[in-house]
């Protein structure tokens, strides 16, 4: 009887080691698996297309990072280059699954997004020097006026004295060369923020394209911008003199040559003075430039 449970006890003690060893087999097995699923269900995570929406998140995040390096009219490689970086971060793998379909599927999907995001970023700070703008020259020297004045309200504007004297302080340069009130209408819309040479061809552009009396608009569209920030960096690059004169040539291609000659006739008829009338209208306008400088000096003083 004794050796009938020793033999039992054997015998259970074989199952019982069989059950044991098939068990932890299963664990090690699910546990396998449990990891090889997590690894293809991330891989199907990257491969499956976010929507629109994520695209243009990242965007915004790439506008932020990019933008004050870039420019706000960012090199499209150069811009790419830092979205991958940040997509890298975010969904790491993603473009390596994508292979030779991303190029493809950035230039035909996201880039568009991006300019997008970059446009409305380019039309946040016009705004910004906009408002600077009034702010620098105030309400004596500079009239203000909305985009959504009309007709009359805008040629009254363009053809204001005040508005003629603001257009020539733009393009007052210092011993350094330097637009003083360019920098300071820069400084007052970037705020706290470094700025670079593009920030003030950026500038000189808003500016000109609202103040200009032979430019009839004075909303700012995104093209004849980009046209005029172009000129104006080539000059600030290779230290060129910036005047008035610099965007003839564009306003001729947006408006036709007669408008703008006739516009040419018409402003220099405004200043064929006699010699006492010429004389008088430099010391008003020398005058009121040099109230407008110190407000510039104290506006830059209370910014530092």
């Amino acid at each position: 009887m004794i050796e009938g449970l020793k033999r039992n006890l054997g015998q259970n003690k074989h199952i019982y080691d069989a059950i044991h060893e098939m068990k932890t087999s299963q664990d090690v097995f699910q546990k396998e698996t449990n990891e090889k699923l997590n690894t293809i269900s991330e891989k199907i995570n990257q491969l499956i297309t976010p929507e629109d929406s994520y695209w243009k998140s990242l965007a915004s995040k790439a506008c932020k990072i990019q933008l004050p390096i870039l420019g706000l009219y960012p090199d499209d490689s150069e811009f790419k280059k830092g979205f991958e970086s940040i997509l890298e971060q975010e969904k790491p793998g993603y473009i390596e699954q994508l292979g030779l379909q991303w190029n493809q599927y950035y230039s035909g999907r996201i880039r568009p997004l991006c300019r997008d995001v970059i446009k409305s970023r380019r039309c946040d700070k016009a705004k910004d020097i906009r408002s600077a703008m009034f702010d620098i020259f105030g309400e004596n020297l500079l009239t203000r006026i909305n985009t959504s004045a009309g007709a009359e309200d805008i040629t009254a504007f363009k053809n204001s004295n005040n508005t003629k004297k603001a257009f020539k302080c733009l393009f007052i340069s210092d011993d350094d060369g330097a637009l003083p009130y360019i920098e300071a209408i820069k400084k007052k819309a970037w705020g706290k923020k470094k700025t670079t040479l593009m920030d003030t061809a950026f500038t000189l552009a808003v500016c000109e394209i609202v103040l200009n009396p032979r430019h009839p608009r004075i909303s700012v569209s995104d093209n004849a911008l980009h046209k005029r920030f172009d000129l104006y960096l080539d000059c600030i690059c290779n230290f060129k003199e910036i005047t008035s004169e610099i965007t003839k040539q564009v306003r001729q291609d947006e408006l036709g040559k007669t408008c703008d000659n006739s516009d040419d006739t018409s402003e220099s008829d405004d200043h064929h003075y006699d010699d006492r009338d010429e004389d008088q209208e430099n010391d008003q306008v020398d005058k009121e430039l040099g109230e407008n400088n110190n407000d510039i000096n104290q506006n830059q003083t209370i910014d530092e």
